[in-house]
């Protein structure tokens, strides 16, 4: 009698065990899945918050966008913050890497030359990891994309929209 006694025990924790390890493994991708719209939400958020730190820095220099070789130094006053130009997609322990770039083709110029500010690309989900990268247009955008298949572009009048490379 002891014997069988001391076995349902056992039994029934290798019963629960096993139930708690099943619904693990199926509650997992389901809670993996959705960390990435929210890293997606979190990228559109440190876009707009530096894209709106280059208008302002525009602001105060009579309309000028800053310099492509350090577009980062001058905007950072604004921001206080170097985890707000990391992208939180990317697949990099260094806290080096940063993964935003600048249209570079739009440096030093007076912000009111531009004549649709709406579709006229400011900053976006770089290969370029480095601080202060910068290229002109969208050439170096993530390639692959980082957020499902897109990338976050910011524009020039502030708004920040994921896009394809080829701008749907």
């Amino acid at each position: 009698m002891k014997i069988r006694e001391m076995q349902s025990p056992l039994t029934t924790y290798c019963v629960v065990g096993g139930c708690v390890a099943v619904t693990a493994i199926a509650i997992i991708p389901f809670v993996t899945a959705q960390r990435s719209p929210a890293r997606t939400i979190t990228c559109v958020s440190n876009l707009k918050q530096v894209a709106l730190a280059t208008l302002m820095y525009s602001q105060d220099y009579d309309e000028h966008l800053p310099a492509a070789k350090n577009w980062m130094d001058t905007t950072y006053p604004y921001i206080k913050s170097k985890n707000t130009y990391r992208c939180p997609d990317l697949h990099s322990s260094k806290t080096t890497d940063f993964g935003y770039a600048y249209n570079a083709s739009m440096a030093l110029k007076k912000f009111t030359s531009y004549k649709t500010p709406a579709t006229t690309i400011m900053l976006y989900d770089s290969n370029s990891l480095q601080w202060n990268a910068s290229a002109a247009g969208r050439s170096g955008a993530a390639n692959p994309p980082r957020h499902n298949g897109m990338d976050n572009f910011a524009f020039l009048d502030g708004h920040v929209k994921p896009q394809t490379l080829t701008g749907k």
